[in-house]
């Protein structure tokens, strides 16, 4: 004869009245959830939201949005016209725009970072409008701050290491991705890290890799 244990059944009836009388879980809308599989281009518009969001108005930070994606319709459109002058100049009339949007000196990363929207066969010529600015930007600064006693050293941060955060990267290196480290922090993330990029986690390979150069003056 089986026997079975009162205090087993009693909690099994007690789980079963819980069940049957629970009340009907909520339904949750979720709206977005942060997933690591996202295409970089999807969290990238998330970051240039937020940048305008947090520096504008909220009707300038809509229309400096529509702006934006504004400037990669032309570009897209750009891109498969017929008119050969409108496919060589697409990358120079996409820089100015991107340009004219971020060119404060902390939103450069955005600049640099738009890359991932253009055809493969434009990022190297983007890439070089970029260098150029930068280039650019601390030859201007260095000239004023020479002719100004009182004036502030150039804003090194555009140099700051995506490793270890120094101002500037020692040694910089700038990736295709776009993101500048230190010779030595790169050689680390390439010889014994995992070859990601440390800002947005792109595969390098060391010839993904180039140095930049600023004038020495720039970083002192």
């Amino acid at each position: 004869m089986l026997s079975t244990d009162p205090g087993k059944e009693c909690n099994d009836e007690a789980l079963t009245s819980k069940l049957i009388h629970a009340r009907p879980a909520k339904r949750l809308r979720v709206t977005h959830v942060a997933d690591s599989t996202e295409p970089p281009a999807v969290r990238f518009v998330q970051l240039v939201r937020t940048h305008f969001q947090t520096r504008l108005t909220p009707v300038k930070s809509k229309d400096s949005l529509e702006r934006f994606k504004k400037a990669l319709r032309a570009y897209q459109a750009a891109t498969t016209t017929t008119g050969q002058d409108a496919r060589n100049n697409c990358v120079e009339v996409l820089f100015g725009e991107l340009n004219a949007l971020f060119h404060e000196p902390e939103a450069h990363k955005l600049l640099t970072d738009s890359v991932c929207f253009l055809h493969p066969a434009h990022r190297s010529r983007f890439t070089e409008l970029c260098q150029a600015l930068l280039r650019d930007t601390f030859k201007s600064e260095t000239t004023i701050s020479a002719t100004k006693s009182n004036a502030s050293q150039p804003d090194l941060h555009l140099l700051c290491c995506s490793k270890c955060n120094i101002q500037p990267a020692r040694t910089p290196l700038i990736s295709t991705c776009q993101h500048i480290a230190c010779f030595s922090c790169w050689r680390e993330v390439i010889e014994e890290g995992n070859r990601r990029c440390p800002s947005c986690q792109t595969l390098l390979r060391r010839r993904n890799l180039t140095r930049l150069i600023i004038p020495d003056d720039a970083v002192r």
